[in-house]
């Protein structure tokens, strides 16, 4: 038994915070249905910007997210559309929604509006900066919200460079874990004491705190970012390049008592018994010679070397992948992290699956995403609808069914 088998969750979502919630809900046996404008959410589309297919049958981008779902079309703005959502909310166990708190109010779905219609509701909503403060309303993609705001980017990119713009979606996939959590910790709760709940959660508040280390740190002096890569902690604590213009980092805590054996085995012997190379407090009173001289020495060798004195040594290193290279990672593959679907053009596409494995059971089967409005009629006859009140609602454009 899968664990949410007997739960509906209805997702009123777009891009990808609310998404992701929804298919991890729906790996886990929930019965997720994506309620959908009439022109389909903004991810059936956006694929293009990434130069990617967005057509029907070849849409990889909207996969990820939106696989194992129920899709139903409705145009929110009229009365009858807004209504077959409160029935569906009725008869629902989870919301989950990031939709703007103001435009949700606005159509009568806040959830003070439709707490006593659907007391035992599970109300989950993914806001961008909050539900209260002078950012409450405003828009926020994780590019802005979470990296932006978080104080990361400033945390993590070299004085000498200008901080990088974070490619999209990493940190509403953040947030929805951290909805996914409370979703669970509420349906453990209503299990006591049979009461509903609302739960909300921001890009701007996951980001600090996940930024806990940065902002802990801010606090004392001698912390001001940001910093030059000359002026890490030891010489290890920074990027470096290997032959190939391969990049790689390694931590190593011991490192005054395995940096001479290491320099050793990586042939640069003239280190080894070179106090500034091999003991944190002398490399510190010149910390940019020695990286600039490692910088250069290491650039010959190339990473394979790195590798096997690292293993060797049992030092934690790791190569910079491109996604391309992880795509291809013997070690995702032999722990089920990335599996392959087959688009309805019979094209092949890999995708990573949920991050949590059940010892009950194997790796969940997947159905492709549904098209936008494919569920809608067998939706509204599951919730009382007759055939006649059906037609009406798909000839007046309150709902729209899949042809």
């Amino acid at each position: 038994m899968y664990p949410l088998e007997g739960i509906k969750v209805v997702e009123l979502g777009t891009h990808v915070a609310a998404p992701t919630v929804g298919r991890m809900c729906a790996e886990w046996g929930a019965d997720v249905i994506k309620v959908e404008p009439p022109k389909g959410e903004a991810y059936r589309t956006v694929g293009i910007t990434w130069k990617l297919p967005n057509k029907e049958d070849n849409n990889p981008i909207l996969q990820t997210h939106n696989m194992n779902k129920r899709s139903i079309a409705l145009d929110l703005k009229t009365p009858d559309g807004k209504q077959a959502l409160l029935k569906l909310l009725e008869n629902a166990d989870v919301f989950i929604t990031n939709t703007r708190s103001t435009a949700l109010e606005r159509l009568g779905l806040g959830y003070e509006q439709i707490r006593e219609r659907c007391p035992r509701l599970i109300y989950a909503t993914c806001t961008a900066f909050g539900l209260t403060g002078p950012d409450r309303d405003g828009p926020g993609f994780d590019t802005a919200s979470f990296w932006g705001r978080g104080g990361m980017l400033a945390e993590w990119s070299p004085a000498e460079i200008i901080p990088i713009r974070p490619h999209p979606g990493f940190g509403d996939s953040t947030v929805a874990s951290a909805i996914l959590a409370g979703i669970m910790a509420a349906l453990f709760k209503r299990e006591k004491t049979g009461e509903g709940e609302f739960l909300t959660s921001s890009l701007y508040g996951t980001a600090l705190w996940y930024n806990f280390h940065g902002l802990v740190e801010a606090q004392y002096p001698g912390h001001e970012v940001p910093i030059s890569r000359y002026q890490c902690t030891q010489p290890s604590a920074t990027v470096f390049k290997a032959k190939n213009n391969v990049a790689f980092f390694f931590i190593e805590q011991q490192y005054d008592a395995k940096m001479p054996q290491i320099f050793r085995m990586l042939g640069l012997e003239h280190h080894a018994e070179d106090p500034k190379f091999v003991l944190v407090a002398e490399s510190r009173k010149c910390m940019k010679e020695v990286v600039q001289v490692l910088e250069r020495e290491f650039a010959e060798i190339p990473y394979e070397t790195f590798d096997k004195v690292f293993t060797e040594m049992n030092v934690v290193h790791a190569k910079i992948c491109t996604p391309s290279e992880a795509l291809n990672d013997p070690q995702a593959w032999q722990n089920n992290y990335l599996e392959k679907i087959t688009l309805e053009n019979g094209s092949e596409l890999t995708v990573p699956t949920s991050p949590v494995q059940f010892g009950s059971f194997g790796a969940p089967e997947h159905k492709l995403a549904p098209h936008l409005g494919a569920d809608t009629a067998e939706i509204l006859r599951s919730i009382g609808y007759s055939e006649e009140a059906i037609e009406r609602m798909l000839e007046a454009g309150a709902a729209v069914q899949h042809k």
